[in-house]
């Protein structure tokens, strides 16, 4: 039946002629006066033409079954407005497409409005779909601090109020800050608070659930591997190996911070599939050069088709060219990932290819990148996913993917937190 509704809606785009006046249409269509009488609603689709409809979705075609509905001029789904096309009109029925905009005043019903403005009632539930969580802009807000999820159908209704929850812990209405149709804000809330989040409207649950990772500390499901922080790593500090950060390129600027210290990668990048701008290295304890004596090897315990690379990131200045490059490999591979375009499965970051091939992101934000997306040789070429996971590399760096190579050069400011790798 999907497919049917979505070739009818094709249809409706091809052949849509706004309802103007009888006078300007001279084919078999003529408006007629009186009022329209509606006996039911079914699915276009003709093998369910015995089913009958008490709603649909928003986008959903339908139609109308009744009488003298060449009387009708608009119709209303609620408060809105829906195309009426005078090829899908007769006297006996009439097939519209339930407007895809939001109501503001849900009445549940179907206003048909003739060319005497007589409005004519119909009861009909516009149906809204459940909340979509896509994903939470930065996972590592301090409490206080602004939460802000990503989605769709986040609706709020004074009489049907939104709904947050962070495991068993509700969210005060009065701490949700901001709703849109899109995005959600609210104040993160005390630091003790961890699990799930949950997004409730009147319409229904979010179907998809996000970990909650305001806070560090559940072993089960994250392995932090580097937070930058001078403590870290059974006290030896973060260790990055050749092309480490330097003391200016470590930083904790409170007013810049996420959570302490974090690395400041700015480097004058030069547009092209043969690039590399700057790196770190990210050693783990078996690496005898250089070890983190309190990373494990591997770096995390989790299965990789089960697991995400996650970092949070700020993006303070344009970025037009080259890609962040994250590739797994062994303890003692060193740098060999820089080179080794043909051998070291890697994943790309460049958020500036879908965003007109430019990207300053709006603050700290996290990145997730699935494990199984690490199969990209430096070319792009579409191999197995690593196998080793004793260190990490991390460069602003392009060995032959020509869609990475950008239009302009640049100078990017990016920061980089929260290395982790999670249990999806």
């Amino acid at each position: 039946m999907k497919k049917i509704f979505y070739i009818c809606a094709l249809c409706l785009v091809a052949l849509t002629v706004t309802l103007t006046s009888c006078n300007d249409y001279t084919g078999k269509y003529e408006m007629t006066d009186g009022l329209p009488v509606v006996y039911y609603v079914r699915p276009t689709d003709a093998a369910l033409a015995d089913s009958l409809l008490t709603g649909a979705f928003m986008g959903s075609s339908i139609c109308l079954v009744g009488d003298n509905l060449t009387s009708i001029q608009e119709i209303y789904f609620n408060d809105q407005k829906a195309t009426l096309n005078i090829n899908f009109i007769t006297k006996n029925t009439l097939i519209v497409n339930v407007p895809q905009t939001l109501p503001v005043d849900k009445t549940d019903q179907i206003k048909m409005i003739t060319s005497q403005k007589d409005t004519i009632p119909y009861d009909f539930v516009t149906q809204i779909p459940n909340p979509v969580l896509s994903r939470i802009y930065c996972e590592n807000v301090p409490p206080g601090g602004t939460v802000t999820l990503l989605g769709d159908y986040f609706l709020d209704y004074p009489d049907a109020h939104i709904s947050v929850k962070i495991g068993n812990y509700t969210v005060p209405y009065s701490d949700i800050t901001h709703v849109e149709k899109t995005t959600l804000s609210f104040i993160a809330p005390p630091a003790d608070v961890k699990g799930y989040i949950t997004v409730e409207t009147d319409f229904g649950t979010n179907n998809r659930h996000y970990r909650s990772l305001f806070r560090d500390g559940d072993s089960e499901i994250v392995q932090p591997i580097t937070g930058f922080e001078p403590t870290e790593n059974g006290g030896s500090g973060f260790v990055g190996g050749w092309g480490r950060p330097s003391a200016q390129q470590l930083q904790n600027d409170p007013a810049i911070a996420l959570s302490g210290t974090y690395v400041r990668m700015e480097a004058n990048v030069t547009a092209g599939a043969w690039s590399s701008a700057w790196q770190i290295n990210i050693w783990g304890s078996k690496n005898l050069d250089n070890p983190n004596t309190g990373l494990p090897d591997p770096l995390f315990p989790f299965k990789p088709a089960e697991a995400a690379l996650k970092i949070d990131i700020n993006v303070m200045t344009p970025w037009t060219a080259l890609p962040l490059i994250f590739c797994f490999t062994t303890a003692t591979d060193n740098e060999g990932y820089m080179w080794g375009d043909a051998t070291h499965p890697r994943a790309f970051y460049a958020p500036w290819v879908d965003n007109a091939g430019s990207y300053v992101s709006n603050g700290w934000e996290t990145v997730t990148i699935p494990l199984a997306d690490f199969k990209y040789l430096g070319d792009g070429t579409v191999v197995d996913i690593s196998e080793a996971y004793s260190s990490l590399g991390i460069a602003l760096h392009n060995r032959g993917a020509a869609i990475y190579s950008g239009t302009a050069d640049c100078t990017p400011v990016i920061l980089l937190d929260n290395v982790r790798v999670v249990k999806m």
